[in-house]
C-alpha cells in the first residue's frame, strides 16, 4: 500500500490543494445551511421545509471528512488518485479496495452528520 502525505498507514488519493478544496467546499455548504436556515426561520416557512438543509449539510460533511481522510470518493470509486502530477490509476487492487473502504466509511458518516444536523435544525 502507498502513503501518499497522511501519517498513518491508510493510503490516499488526493494531495493536499485537493484537500483545502474540499476544506473551502465544506465551510461554503455549512455557510450555504446557515443561510437557507435562516431564510426559512425569517420567513416563518413551515417547520418541513428545514429537511431541505439535509442535502447542504451531507454536502459539507462530504467536504471535510474527504479532507480529513485525505480521500476523495469519486476518485476512490474510479479506483484513481489525484497528485501534484495530476490523476493518475492506482494499479494496486488492495489499495483500491481500502480506498473503496474509506470513501464509503466518508459517506455513511457525512449521511449521519447531515441527519443529526437537520434533526438539530428543528429545535431551534
Amino acid at each position: 500500500m502507498t502513503n501518499i502525505g497522511n501519517k498513518s498507514n491508510c493510503p490516499t488519493n488526493i494531495n493536499s490543494k485537493e484537500r483545502t478544496l474540499r476544506i473551502m467546499a465544506g465551510f461554503f455548504m455549512l455557510m450555504l445551511s446557515a443561510v437557507i436556515w435562516g431564510m426559512i426561520n425569517r420567513y416563518g416557512l413551515a417547520r418541513g421545509w428545514r429537511f431541505v438543509l439535509i442535502g447542504p449539510y451531507y454536502l459539507a460533511g462530504l467536504g471535510f471528512f474527504q479532507a480529513h481522510k485525505a480521500t476523495c470518493v469519486r476518485l476512490a470509486a474510479q479506483g484513481l488518485r489525484k497528485l501534484d502530477s495530476g490523476v493518475e490509476k492506482i494499479n494496486d487492487t488492495e489499495e483500491i479496495t481500502v480506498l473503496r473502504r474509506i470513501a464509503t466509511g466518508i459517506k455513511i458518516k457525512s449521511v449521519i452528520a447531515a441527519v443529526v444536523l437537520t434533526l438539530l435544525s428543528f429545535l431551534a
